[in-house]
């Protein structure tokens, strides 16, 4: 890669740690430069601060992401947002226009409308938004996947996935 991609991260607890987490290593590489991240209390991650060197690489700390991307639009390729469900519509519509690829956790959202707003949304801008899914990388799904594809169940006619993974309803508030 000839340009690290310049990275926004909207949150710092629960899974965005992980995002900062892997963003520190994808910037060890030159890979990846994290420009900027929020959180409504930045003040409660000082110690994960520390810890991921956001001093040292200048990595810019807001309460706000709006505030955020009014700052740092310019200096931003990508938005990530890997914060509570409810606030990706809002988070995914800013980045989108500030002009900038998304990355959004799943599920994007719970309800199907807003989910219908936010693809067409996508679909006017000028970068694509993505939603990550869990445990696509693993051997046995990319195995199963190459099965897939060169035909050895023969001709796909239909895909469907069922999943159980039950959360708390404190999960999806």
């Amino acid at each position: 890669m000839s340009t690290a991609i310049r990275i926004g991260i909207c949150g710092m607890g629960g899974f965005a740690a992980a995002h900062h987490q892997t963003v520190l290593k994808l910037e060890e590489r030159n890979h990846a430069r994290l420009v900027c991240t929020c959180d409504p209390n930045p003040n409660a991650f000082l110690r994960d601060q520390d810890t991921w060197k956001f001093l040292r690489r200048g990595v810019r700390v807001f309460s706000d992401y709006r505030e955020m991307l009014s700052t740092c639009r310019s200096q931003l390729d990508l938005l990530v947002v890997p914060t509570p469900i409810p606030l990706h519509a809002d988070m995914h519509r800013a980045g989108i226009q500030a002009g900038l690829a998304v990355y959004l956790e799943k599920p994007p959202s719970l309800d199907f409308v807003e989910l219908e707003e936010m693809i067409a949304l996508d679909r006017t801008a000028p970068k694509a938004s993505m939603v990550g899914f869990n445990f696509i990388i693993e051997a046995t799904r990319q195995s199963l996947k190459q099965r897939l594809l060169t035909g050895e169940f023969g001709a796909i006619k239909e895909a469907r996935l069922i999943g159980r993974w039950p959360r708390p309803t404190s999960y999806f508030q």
